[in-house]
Formats: structure tokens, C-alpha cells, sequence
């Protein structure tokens, strides 16, 4: 009897350390693998970027009705391209849901007041994540050529699901805190989830 007890802990241990490394190669094989198919798209110079329909301005947190510092040079870059003639249009996406927390109208206001006009803002406070914000640029606002403006470790992720969600989409990389390393360690579950969405196509309500 101690003897099938210790074979079956020993079975149990073993059960455990494979399932632990099982997550962990799909933890960091998930974004790793988005990154290899984005690098092609992704660009730090605007001379690289092709012309585009709009510009498209994924949501990330507010701070007292001002965009965070991660949105902001997300904001920040926007403008950048949009003066450098890439699109006549920024798409901001992001979620509008509850009266007090908002993540459009800040960098609406943020373009704006950088010279961007109100007329080339078009406003999305449906995009509640990633792949959301990316199937209703093509589904409800029938855009198919798009730059996406966000950092570093989020950029991969964002062109993988917009080029799988039938958008022709670059990626121009925001400055901001891409370098800290729960920045990254957040993408292995949503790369994940990417995976996910895209190879069931998921619907967003």
C-alpha cells in the first residue's frame, strides 16, 4: 500500500511539472510566435509607413479624465503620422461604456488640441479590447487599410489579430514604458487569447 502510494504522488508530481511547462512554453511561445509574424509590419520611422485609410489609436487607462502616459504617446504618435500626411483619418477606439471612466474622449481632446480636426476623428467607445477594437474598424467602420499606433509590447498582437480580421494592417511603435517587464508578462495570456479569438473567429457583440 506505501508503495502504490508513493508511485501514485510520484505520477502526481510528475503530472504537475508537465502541465507546469506545458503553460509555460504557451505562455511565452503565444507572443513570441505573434511577434515573428508582425516584425514585417512593424515600424519605427514614419518614411517606412505606406498611406493608409485611417489611423488607428487602441484604448489603455485614463487617469482623472486625462489619457495616461501610454496612451498619450500613443495620442502623440497618431499625430505624428496624421502630419505626415500617412492618413486622413485617427480612429479612436477604446472603452466609453461608463459615464465616469472613458478612453476616447481624452485623446479626442488630446488631438485636438495638437491641431489634429475634429472632422478627421472618428470615435470608436465600443473597442473593449484588442481584437474587438480591430473587427469593428473593418465590420462597422469599413476601413481595410489601417497603422496602428501602440507600443512595442502590445503592437505584435494588435497586427496579428488586424491582419486576421481582414484589415492590410502596419504598425508604427509608440514610445512609453514597452521596456518594463510586467508590460510583457500581461501579453502572455492576452497573446493567448488572441490565438483564440482569431482561430474561432469570435464575434464581438
Amino acid at each position: 500500500m506505501g508503495r502504490m502510494s508513493y508511485l501514485s504522488a510520484r505520477s502526481l508530481i510528475r503530472a504537475i511539472v508537465i502541465l507546469i511547462l506545458c503553460v509555460g512554453v504557451v505562455a511565452i511561445g503565444a507572443p513570441t510566435a505573434l511577434r515573428l509574424f508582425a516584425a514585417p509590419y512593424m515600424h519605427t520611422s514614419t518614411i517606412d509607413i505606406a498611406a493608409a485609410e485611417t489611423i488607428v489609436v487602441p484604448g489603455a487607462s485614463v487617469i482623472r479624465g486625462k489619457p495616461s502616459p501610454v496612451l498619450e504617446r500613443r495620442a502623440s504618435a497618431a499625430v505624428q503620422l496624421f502630419n505626415a500626411g500617412k492618413a486622413p483619418t485617427i480612429l479612436v477606439t477604446g472603452d466609453g461604456r461608463a459615464p465616469n471612466y472613458n478612453e476616447v474622449e481624452p485623446v479626442r481632446e488630446y488631438l485636438e488640441a495638437a491641431g489634429v480636426p475634429r472632422g478627421a476623428i472618428v470615435l470608436d467607445t465600443e473597442g473593449y479590447d484588442t481584437y474587438t477594437s480591430m473587427y469593428r474598424a473593418r465590420e462597422v467602420f469599413g476601413f481595410t487599410r489601417v497603422v496602428i499606433v501602440t507600443q512595442d509590447f502590445h503592437l505584435p498582437r494588435a497586427i496579428y489579430v488586424a491582419r486576421h480580421t481582414g484589415l492590410a494592417a502596419e504598425g508604427f511603435i509608440a514610445a512609453g514604458t514597452e521596456r518594463t517587464v510586467s508590460a510583457y508578462v500581461r501579453e502572455m495570456p492576452a497573446s493567448v487569447k488572441a490565438l483564440l479569438d482569431v482561430a474561432f473567429g469570435r464575434v464581438p457583440r
